[in-house]
C-alpha cells in the first residue's frame, strides 16, 4: 500500500465515523423526548389507577384504603408535575395544582370517614386528565 492509499482509506474513515456521529446524535434528540412523554404518560395512568381505586375503596365504605390510594395517586401526581416541568411544560404543570389540592380535600375527607369523599375523588380524577392529556406532543 502506498501512502496516498493509506491516506485515503484513513480520510474515509474518519468521514464515516463523523457521518454516523451526526445521525446518531440527530435521532438521540427525538427519542429523548420520546421518553419524556412515555414516563408523563405512565405517570398519569398510575395516577388514574390509584385514584380510580380510591373510588372503589370509597365505594366499599374502605377510608383506610382510600387514604392510602389517594396518598399514593398525591405522589404520584406530585411525580408528574416535575416531569412537566423539567420537559418545558409549565402552564401544565401549574394546571395539576388544583388536581393536588382536591385530592389533598379527598384524603382529608376520607380520614374523616365522610362519604362526600367520593366525590372529591371524581373531581380530582377530572381536574387532572383535564390538565394532562394523555397524548403529550
Amino acid at each position: 500500500m502506498t501512502l496516498k492509499t493509506l491516506g485515503l482509506v484513513a480520510a474515509a474513515v474518519v468521514a464515516a465515523f463523523a457521518v454516523g456521529w451526526c445521525t446518531g446524535a440527530s435521532n438521540r434528540t427525538s427519542l429523548a423526548v420520546d421518553l419524556s412523554n412515555a414516563g408523563i404518560r405512565a405517570d398519569l395512568a398510575e395516577a388514574r389507577a390509584a385514584v380510580l381505586e380510591a373510588q372503589v375503596s370509597l365505594t366499599r365504605s374502605n377510608f383506610g384504603d382510600a387514604r392510602r390510594s389517594l396518598e399514593r395517586a398525591r405522589a404520584v401526581a406530585v411525580r408528574l408535575q416535575e416531569r412537566l416541568r423539567e420537559a418545558g411544560q409549565t402552564d401544565r404543570a401549574g394546571q395539576l395544582n388544583a388536581a393536588l389540592a382536591q385530592l389533598e380535600q379527598a384524603d382529608h375527607l376520607s380520614g374523616a370517614l365522610d362519604a362526600a369523599a367520593a366525590d372529591a375523588a371524581a373531581e380530582a380524577l377530572r381536574t387532572l386528565e383535564a390538565s394532562v392529556p394523555t397524548v403529550v406532543r
